[in-house]
């Protein structure tokens, strides 16, 4: 029997009879993520209204997050969008396939996920594990096109022309003003004498696989007398 004076305290949860906007919104995307503005609203029995004046509160509290796909939520990640996009970034830096090593370090991904994911995107990237011939002959081409686009970038296309053989292999020139327009950042510092080496990025060196020596392709002084 309740006892005089005292009042008995409902519990909210028992008495609710539907979930929050916010929560069906948060469920739906549990169930299937990212969900692009249409489908969303289709699997969700809420109004227009109410959906975009929740959708702005949970990317503002960042609870959610808009992607190329569609919302997800913040702790959403496309392992298997992920791995496409490590093989094609390797690919196009480091003129090579990614190890499977290498793929985890840029991912996040476990070894043995990494490899799967990456074996499973072969019909669309064609990946598959570079041999230590490939590694090692991409890295000599990495690091020729990175030298030229510091010579480019210290001396000038002309002067470097001038001061460097290249004829052979326009190729190289051609990569070098990419890199030099989108990934300056892997350029080295050159050494201009004896004492000092080339430097290069922790970036850089990591697509390289190590320290590159530059090639010898200097061009021979060529002294003109007159009389």
């Amino acid at each position: 029997m309740r006892q005089p004076g005292r009042k008995r305290v409902a519990n909210p949860l028992y008495r609710k009879s539907r979930l929050s906007s916010d929560a069906i919104i948060i469920l739906a995307l549990l169930k299937k993520q990212p969900q692009d503005k249409d489908e969303l609203l289709k699997n969700i029995k809420i109004s227009r209204a109410v959906f975009y004046r929740t959708i702005g509160l949970l990317e503002d509290f960042k609870i959610l997050r808009k992607t190329e796909d569609g919302y997800a939520l913040c702790g959403y990640s496309d392992s298997e969008k992920d791995v496409i996009n490590a093989i094609n970034l390797w690919e196009e830096v480091a003129f090579r396939y990614p190890t499977p090593a290498e793929i985890a370090n840029e991912t996040g991904l476990s070894l043995e996920n990494a490899e799967a994911l990456a074996r499973k995107t072969h019909g669309t990237t064609g990946w598959f594990v570079p041999n230590q011939a490939m590694i090692e002959n991409a890295g000599e081409g990495l690091g020729e096109v990175l030298v030229c686009a510091a010579r480019i970038r210290d001396l000038g296309l002309a002067q470097m022309n001038e001061d460097f053989d290249y004829d052979n292999e326009p190729e190289i020139v051609t990569a070098a003003n990419v890199f030099l327009q989108k990934r300056p950042d892997l350029v080295p510092r050159l050494a201009n004498d004896d004492v000092r080496e080339t430097v290069w990025s922790p970036e850089a060196l990591k697509y390289l696989g190590g320290k590159h020596q530059p090639k010898e392709r200097g061009r021979p002084f060529v002294a003109f007398r007159f009389g």
